[in-house]
């Protein structure tokens, strides 16, 4: 027994450490890399590829043979414009693409053609007869294999040429059904275009001959309007006379209002002063400051002139009116400021005394042009009371002076609205006459353009066709061998490509490591690649690697995952199981217990596949004793365990077969089995059979600290290593990671192992029925080491053999 710290029996046992991840859906496709699919699926792509040019080869030479006649044609519009002067052009741009078109619908034309054929009778030609059937007449045939372009090639790419070609399988045949097309589309020309084009030069003539007859008729209309025009015609210069004396009317009624307006505002405040004044007993100054100064100007005249009465005083009235209404406007106005200032300042204050003695000088002034006029009777009558009542009769007359006007200037008015409108009314229609008249002469200039073009002076000579190229005889143009390499490359390359995305996206197997790691939900803990016999002559037999093998790196990675637990007292017991047989779970455990054997630990090797035992074949020891006798008890455990060479490294093989194995690993019997092999060892390593095939992993799993699934991409898919994971974590085990075994795998699993084998792993014989070993195949029990397929290794052979 080793001085590592042992497990109490009261110890928590090793708490499971699965992954988290959730597991993928094992019905899912693979991810959708298109780099990686062709990587791995590039034998398939270049063997489709491959296949597609053999086919396109095989083609090439069985396929029926096409021969190409063809022809040129100068086809362009014959312009006479100049042949008024006696001398021939022709037009640069005479034929448009447009024209090009319609001559290449022509040529194709089933008249053109059937016509053609009668010409040389090609439907009694033997070539044309295997071509034709009851669906398919001469005439289709043609127009189907009939090619028809224009221009030219490089810089004349823009020639007006008729470029006709025609493709059938006799060179002959198709040289002479050409040569009929061509000579049937030139009598076409000749007989057929020049008539459809002097109809359409009559049409268009005729066309011209009634728009010119609207045009004069519109001309007649206009005239006559301008005749009956209401104003006077002056050209662009015209204008809307009611219109100017309808606004020139509308704003003298704004002036008008203005006016009233301030009139009636005046009389108002007039009438209401006076009221206020009377009422409040004032003096006659007050009375006469209500007066405006024009008013007072136009009240000094009423009164001059209304007491004239002498030749000899109407002569010299002017003067002293004159004289008379500069006084007594002073007085007035004087008298007022007297009246503003008194009440603002009071009796005597300095400003109203001077104003009193100034209006006192006014008075006396005054009081001496009275005395000149002592003979007018009615100046002196004059009073304030007087001078304002005809001052407010002013103002009523002119307010209704202004009413009067306003009447007036409405009347005027609405009869100069009304001229207007019916002026505008005429302007509308003579537009629309002139606007007609314009669109006709536009129309009518086109014709005539028209029928400038389409050389009316020669009655229309038609096209101008010329053979650049007579039709030449068939030269093979199908199959081309360039062409059909490439197309049936392309084609088994895109065969390829199509294959290989179906193949890899319902391939069920997993291709790389990391999609193990995503997919499963448990970490890969280890990768084992090839795996090479020791030379150890102590090993001699075994699959036990040598320490300084490269492939021994991959155990001790393993060894290093789980050494700290293992020193740590927490993990002693480990169960290594696989999916199904072959996967070499066997072998990996009989390494992993040889490393950790290494650093000095006592390791012991349980072989719990009483089914298909295979570890004492590895270890090349005898199978007649092992774990069936002592769950039986027949046997004590030191009988059982049994040293294997290799120091520190000791093995308890299944033993005999047993009818009920399950059973066996279920009682308490092993239970108590594994409690006494743990404390006599540092790590006890169980092998147990696969999971897909018996129920006994499910059953060990249970027992030990932790379980590790072998798993080998080249034969294990993903519907049964996910199976195998839900069983075991159904079980409640402490399913610790997976191990690969990428012995047969892709080179995605040997590159990241980096390790390449040509190892043959060993197999079992998992079966339903009863035997000696394996339900349903005999195993010797010899000793001897077999491989999965049944051979023996070198150095295994049993004493006695050779």
């Amino acid at each position: 027994m080793s001085d590592m710290p042992q497990k109490p029996d009261s110890q928590m046992p090793v708490k499971p450490m699965m992954d988290t991840r959730p597991m993928l859906d094992p019905n899912a496709t693979g991810s959708f890399d298109v780099v990686e699919i062709f990587r791995r699926q590039l034998p398939l792509i270049a063997c489709c590829t491959v296949l597609g040019l053999l086919m396109a080869v095989i083609y090439w030479a069985n396929a029926e043979k096409w021969y190409e006649s063809s022809a040129k044609m100068l086809v362009t519009l014959k312009d006479m414009r100049a042949s008024d002067k006696g001398e021939s052009s022709w037009a640069a741009d005479g034929v448009q693409d447009e024209i090009l078109a319609n001559h290449m619908e022509i040529v194709s034309s089933r008249r053109i053609i059937g016509n053609a054929l009668q010409r040389v009778n090609a439907e009694e030609m033997p070539g044309i007869k295997a071509h034709t059937d009851s669906k398919t007449d001469a005439v289709d045939y043609v127009s189907e294999h009939i090619s028809l372009t224009k221009g030219g090639q490089g810089s004349a790419r823009d020639a007006r040429s008729l470029n006709i070609a025609f493709r059938h399988t006799n060179p002959d045949e198709a040289l002479l059904i050409l040569q009929a097309l061509v000579a049937e589309y030139e009598s076409f020309l000749d007989e057929q275009v020049s008539r459809i084009m002097s109809e359409a030069n009559r049409l268009i003539t005729q066309a011209q001959g009634k728009i010119e007859s609207d045009l004069k008729s519109l001309e007649e209309q206009y005239v006559q309007a301008r005749q009956s025009a209401p104003i006077i015609y002056v050209g662009n210069e015209s204008s809307n006379v009611y219109l100017d004396t309808f606004r020139r009317l509308q704003d003298e009624l704004v002036t008008v209002d203005i006016e009233r307006s301030a009139v009636a505002t005046r009389l108002q405040n007039v009438l209401t002063s006076l009221d206020q004044i009377k009422q409040n007993k004032g003096n006659s100054l007050e009375m006469l400051a209500l007066i405006d100064s024009e008013s007072l100007t136009r009240l000094g005249t009423f009164g001059s002139f209304s007491s004239a009465q002498t030749q000899d005083f109407q002569e010299n009235q002017a003067t002293r009116l004159k004289e008379a209404e500069t006084k007594f406007g002073k007085l007035i106005e004087l008298q007022a400021e007297m009246s503003r200032l008194n009440g603002l300042f009071g009796p005597n204050h300095p400003t109203v005394e001077n104003l009193r003695k100034n209006i006192e000088i006014v008075e006396g002034l005054l009081k001496e042009s009275q005395a000149k006029t002592q003979n007018n009777p009615l100046f002196e009558k004059l009073t304030p009371e007087l001078l304002l009542n005809a001052y407010t009769g002013f103002l009523r007359h002119d307010l209704s002076a202004l009413d009067q006007r306003k009447r007036e200037l409405l009347t005027l008015a609405a009869e100069a609205e009304k001229n207007s409108k019916s002026l505008i009314e005429f302007e509308l229609k003579d537009k629309m006459i002139q606007a007609e008249m314009t669109r006709k002469q536009t129309l009518y200039d086109s014709i005539v353009e028209q029928l400038r073009e389409m050389d009316t002076a020669a009655g229309l000579s038609g096209y101008i066709h010329e053979v650049l190229e007579e039709p030449q005889a068939g030269e093979e143009v199908w199959p081309a061998l360039n062409i059909c390499v490439a197309g049936g490359m392309f084609l088994g390359l895109c065969l390829g490509v199509l294959v290989a995305i179906c193949n890899d996206q319902f391939d069920n197997r997993f291709r790389t490591p990391s999609e193990i790691d995503s997919a499963l939900g448990v970490p890969v803990i280890a990768q084992v690649g090839k795996i090479t016999r020791s030379r150890d002559k102590r090993k001699k037999g075994r699959m036990i690697v040598d320490a300084q093998a490269p492939e021994a790196e991959s155990f001790r990675l393993l060894r290093t995952y789980l050494l700290r637990e293992v020193k740590a007292g927490n993990l002693r017991t480990a169960m290594i199981t696989s999916s199904q047989a072959k996967d070499g779970k066997s072998t990996i455990l009989a390494n992993l217990g040889a490393s950790f054997a290494e650093l000095g630990l006592k390791v012991l090797i349980i072989d719990g596949d009483m089914r298909a035992p295979t570890i004492h074949r590895f270890l090349n020891m005898p199978i007649d004793r092992g774990l069936s006798e002592t769950l039986q008890g027949k046997t004590k455990l030191d009988e059982v365990i049994r040293p294997t060479g290799i120091e520190g490294l000791s093995v308890m093989t299944a033993g005999s077969a047993v009818r009920n194995p399950a059973e066996l690993l279920q009682s308490e019997v092993f239970d108590q089995v594994l409690e006494d092999c743990k404390s006599r060892f540092d790590m006890v390593l169980v092998d147990s059979g696969p999971v897909l095939l018996v129920s006994d992993p499910a059953i060990v799993s249970q027992k030990c600290d932790i379980a590790m699934l072998v798993v080998r991409p080249a034969i294990d898919t993903k519907r049964k290593v996910f199976e195998s994971i839900r069983r075991l974590t159904s079980s409640k085990s402490n399913l610790r990671g997976c191990i690969l075994n990428t012995y047969g795998s892709s080179k995605e699993f040997t590159r990241d192992s980096g390790y390449y084998s040509s190892y043959n792993y060993y197999g079992y014989g998992y079966g339903y029925g009863y035997g000696n070993r394996g339900y349903g195949r005999r195993v010797k029990d010899n000793g001897s080491a077999e491989t999965e397929n049944g051979h023996s290794l070198a150095g295994s052979t049993p004493a006695g053999r050779k």
